[in-house]
This record gives C-alpha cells, structure tokens and sequence, in this order.
C-alpha cells in the first residue's frame, strides 16, 4: 500500500471515530463494559486494505507469529470469530479486541452509524445489546437522527474502497486477515532484498594481528583487502 493510501485510509478511521464519539456522547450512548458481543459473530467481514495498517504494527512489534498461531488456532478449531478477538471464558457476549487501535471501519462504525430506509429517510442502525442495556439512550440517538441530527453513515464509507484490485474486496476477516498479512511480509522481504541490493559493497580489510605494530607494514602473508 502506498503512504498516500494509508494516509487515506487512516484520515478514514479517524473521521469515523470523531462521528461515532460525537453521537455517542451527545446521548450518553456506549456499549456496556466488556461487551464484545459483535465480535462473536462469524460473520464479520472486512479487506485487506484496511487491515494494513494492523499488520504493519504486529510486523514492527515483531507479534506476527502471535497473530498466525491465533489463526491456526480458529481454522482448527472450526471458529469462524476474528482471531484478534479475545472472548470472555464461559460468556456469549464478553470479550475485547486485541488490536483496538488499528480495527478496521466495520467495527467502528457497528451499533454508531446510520443508513437510508426505502424511503432515503435517516435511521440509526445498532445493537440488540446496546438497545437492551439502555433503551432510553437508544431512543434518544435514534429520534435525532430520524430528525436529521449529525450521524455517520455506513453509505459515506464503502468499506471495499480503500484500494483497487483483490486487496480492497470484502472478505471473512480471518482470510483478510491472513492475504494482508501475506502481503505485508512479502513486501517487507523484496523491500529488504532492494536495501541490500543498494547498500555500498564494504571492503573487508582484515585487522592487524594482536601485539602487531601498526607503524610497520604488514608481512607478506597477511591477507589482502578484498577487491
């Protein structure tokens, strides 16, 4: 991905969170604590492109292997939930992402964004979870945004836009997991292939025998400087 594009891409995310922070305070509307009932469905998707740069930072942290061994472990297991996803033991709505920073825009956007009925007319699209645990709250954002209150709209974020080709289709976040995380390695392996085509041939000068006087010239057997 280029710096151009992930600068979109994160000037994305982060017009996404200034929209959904901004209805979420106005109604004193948030998820309970420990919610993590949306990461439980199987049915998350999301692309390559937006999980690059999640990637990027497992790879500078050098926690790739943690995320390859956690997919591993959903594949075998039959578990179609994201792998960066930590349920609560024994809880079908517990939990918490392990990577929160750098979530693609599906998981910002759930249960804070708006959508256009039939009718083109606003409404609020959340959560069962949310909705149960404060209904007023609920009503309240929903009411402004039937009336044309400020909201984000999923429609304002195709989230298969943020690059051509296969790495911007929509995919099971697992496989979208694992392509850009492909990716990325195979990027950064030619990127250090090109550096050591680039860097300067050094010349290996052979150092001068311990106790030798460096005023002296070498004997005749002394190894040569390479060419």
């Amino acid at each position: 991905m280029s710096p151009e594009t992930l600068a979109l891409l994160l000037e994305r995310f982060a017009s996404i969170d200034r929209g959904t922070r901004a209805l979420s305070e106005r109604h004193a509307m948030a998820c309970p604590p420990g919610c993590g009932a949306c990461c439980h469905s199987a049915e998350v998707e999301t692309s390559e492109a937006e999980l690059a740069p999640l990637v990027a930072r497992l790879l500078a942290r050098g926690e790739s292997a943690d995320l390859r061994a956690a997919l591993a472990q959903r594949e075998a297991a039959g578990d179609r939930r994201c792998a960066l996803f930590v349920p609560e033991p024994n809880s079908s709505t517990g939990g918490r992402c392990s990577a929160y920073e750098d979530r693609p825009s599906i998981c910002r956007l759930f249960a804070f964004a708006a959508r256009r009925d039939a009718d083109g007319r606003p409404e609020l699209v959340t959560c069962r979870t949310l909705r149960a645990a404060d209904p007023l709250a609920v009503a309240r954002a929903e009411r402004d945004v039937a009336a044309g209150g400020p909201a984000v709209f999923y429609s304002d974020y195709g989230l298969a836009d943020a690059a051509s080709g296969s790495a911007g289709e929509l995919q099971p976040i697992n496989l979208a997991l694992e392509r850009a995380l492909a990716r990325a390695e195979l990027a950064l392996h030619y990127g250090r292939l090109e550096a050591a085509e680039d860097a300067p041939q050094l010349a290996l000068v052979a150092p001068a025998p311990t106790g030798a006087d460096p005023t002296q010239p070498p004997p005749r057997d002394a190894p040569r400087p390479a060419a």
